[in-house]
């Protein structure tokens, strides 16, 4: 009984263990930290847009003839552009702190860890039916005694 359990492994399923570990630690790394640079690019992409809009409104201000009115509506531009730079990063913010309560400790990554055990269980399973079928395969092609 012993021995069946201190059978070393071959080459083969060390680097299948190898792989798997590569795999459960890349794979659980890439998606934790690209939801964190999804979240900081649409952040930016947010502020682009703020400074678009004030560029926008600032240049149709070359219109305006009373001197007091362009200041007027310029002030107006800029408290916009502040309160949606404002919005952009209280919805950052508000998202993030989302992220890090929900996924740091919770159910965000029990199922990002759930995922990666799966594909990892599927891929062996694969792996074990692949190696199945192949010896299959060669038994059909030895001679019969």
């Amino acid at each position: 009984m012993a021995d069946k359990f201190s059978k070393r492994l071959n080459g083969w399923q060390r680097i299948g263990v190898l792989l798997s570990v590569i795999w459960f630690v890349g794979f659980a790394w890439f998606l934790w930290t690209g939801s964190k640079g999804h979240a900081l690019d649409f952040y930016g992409g947010q502020l682009r847009m703020c400074g678009a809009i004030l560029d926008a409104d600032n240049s149709a201000l070359q219109y305006i003839q009373d001197l007091d009115k362009r200041n007027a509506r310029q002030d107006e531009n800029w408290t916009n552009y502040e309160k949606c730079k404002e919005n952009a990063e209280q919805f950052y913010h508000r998202n993030a702190g989302d992220y890090a309560s929900w996924n740091q400790w919770g159910l965000g990554l029990f199922l990002l860890f759930t995922v990666d055990l799966v594909i990892v269980a599927v891929a062996w399973l694969f792996a074990w039916l692949g190696v199945g079928v192949i010896r299959w395969i060669r038994r059909g092609f030895l001679p019969t005694p």
